[in-house]
């Protein structure tokens, strides 16, 4: 009966092994997955950020304004303020008022709808956060053109605060899985900035005033403890008004012959043949945002042939 046992031995042995080697498979599986779904995460998040400035620039160029529509090429939406799932979830504001007047309601989710977008969402799942500083959101209707009065106050740095990306407009967050103290169980907690994203020494990313310096993550402290997963892409002035003076230039010309189709043609605003512009006001489709926003200031005007160029 002894090679009974002994075969039983060998068959609990070759099963303890195999089992073993299941074991060792799922491990490394997990070691090796581990890293790919982090790369996943990252360019899913890469992917968001980049598709959202795209959108919002876009959105900001294309704006059209008449007399009777005040929004100003240039400007941006106003951030999402409501709890995820909410009926007008991806709207500016919130569902009895869609604007942005103080710094408190210039914080929130990204306006994917407004933006004609699908819900953006970052390598954890999280809906894009948002910021946009005065008077660049919709809500303001001061003029806004090259030489709209600066600072504007919200600046962002590389992670460790090294490097600064200087002129900020508007800054997008991807907030990441949650931290160390912050809870997003109901809608109360789902519309605080601060269960979204992270407050590390000087630099507080949920802060609703634009004077307080952002961070972009990941940071870690000596052990290896994430303080601060925020991802941040920054969209500044350079971004805008470069492309909606190039607009000015191309828009200011066709407005003025709908109003002088031929020669002679009018003289500039100072007198002379050569200098600003003459007003656009009414003439010409959408041609109100050019001198509601003294983007004329801007331009040079040779009443010879109607050219306009930028001084």
């Amino acid at each position: 009966m002894r090679w009974i046992h002994t075969r039983s031995r060998g068959a609990a042995l070759l099963l303890l092994m195999f089992v073993l080697s299941i074991m060792l498979s799922l491990a490394l599986i997990g070691v090796y997955a581990r890293p790919r779904n982090l790369a996943q995460q990252a360019e899913i998040t890469t992917q968001s950020l980049a598709q959202a400035k795209l959108s919002l620039i876009a959105w900001s160029l294309s704006q059209k304004a008449t007399s009777y529509n005040r929004s100003r090429p240039g400007e941006f939406p106003c951030p999402d303020l409501h709890a995820p799932g909410e009926e007008y979830e991806g709207w500016p504001g919130t569902a009895s008022d869609d604007s942005c007047n103080t710094n408190a309601r210039r914080i929130g989710r990204l306006p994917w709808n407004t933006l004609g977008l699908p819900k953006l969402v970052d390598g954890s799942g999280e809906t894009l956060w948002y910021m946009v500083v005065s008077p660049f959101h919709d809500s303001n209707t001061a003029a806004l053109n090259s030489n709209t009065a600066q600072p504007y106050n919200l600046h962002a740095f590389a992670n460790g605060g090294s490097t600064a990306y200087p002129g900020a407009i508007a800054i997008l967050f991807a907030p990441g899985s949650l931290l160390a103290g912050q809870v997003r169980n109901n809608a109360s907690q789902q519309i605080t900035p601060a269960n979204y994203l992270e407050h590390y020494g000087s630099y507080n990313n949920a802060s609703t005033s634009p004077t307080i310096t952002r961070l972009n993550g990941p940071l870690t402290n000596a052990t290896g403890t994430l303080l601060v997963n925020d991802q941040l892409v920054v969209i500044t002035a350079a971004d805008i008004l470069p492309k909606v003076l190039q607009r000015a230039v191309a828009e200011y010309p066709v407005a003025l012959k709908k109003k002088y189709p031929l020669p002679p043609y009018p003289p500039a605003q100072e007198g002379g043949c050569i200098g600003t512009p003459p007003s656009v006001e009414m003439y010409g489709i959408d041609s109100d945002w050019l001198n509601r926003n003294a983007w004329e200031t801007l331009l040079r005007y040779d009443c010879s042939t109607m050219a306009i160029q930028k001084k």
